[in-house]
């Protein structure tokens, strides 16, 4: 009866460790998201990418539980950001919902870039791409999808 005793409690140590070091890791991502956001609030060097950066960053931010002034800051930019993409304008749907910000005018203003043909463009255009038909509307319609689980 000790040797089974002392396997369980050995047994939920060894448990705890390694959620010991998932939230020591956690911690130190959200540490360096935080020390490596922008002044304006956004995250990334490229202003084109900024967008795409500051979503992910939130998002990290918020799973990982340390949504602090930093994640706020970086919701706050994101809501003031023209999306140029219907790609750009999902993530941003996603992220402000997520941050319960009212988005209503967001979400209609992406379903009306649906196109005829049931798709989506890369650019709001009424005509597919076809060079990259695949691989951007693909992408698009996942984050599309994505964002009306949302809400």
């Amino acid at each position: 009866m000790k040797k089974i005793s002392v396997l369980v409690i050995l047994a939920c140590l060894l448990w705890t460790i390694p959620c010991h070091a998932q939230s020591l890791s956690l911690s130190n991502g959200a540490t360096w998201l935080s020390a490596n956001q922008n002044a304006d609030g956004s995250w990334g060097a490229q202003a084109d990418l900024s967008l795409v950066y500051s979503v992910e960053a939130v998002s990290a931010l918020q799973s990982s539980g340390t949504a602090t002034t930093n994640y706020s800051a970086g919701i706050t930019w994101l809501a003031a950001q023209d999306a140029t993409s219907t790609d750009e304008l999902s993530r941003k749907i996603y992220s402000l919902v997520n941050a319960s910000i009212d988005s209503s005018t967001f979400i209609n203003t992406l379903l009306s870039y649906k196109n005829s043909d049931g798709g989506w463009s890369y650019q709001n255009s009424p005509v597919s791409d076809p060079s990259c038909q695949h691989e951007r509307q693909m992408v698009d319609g996942v984050w599309i999808l994505k964002t009306k689980v949302v809400f």
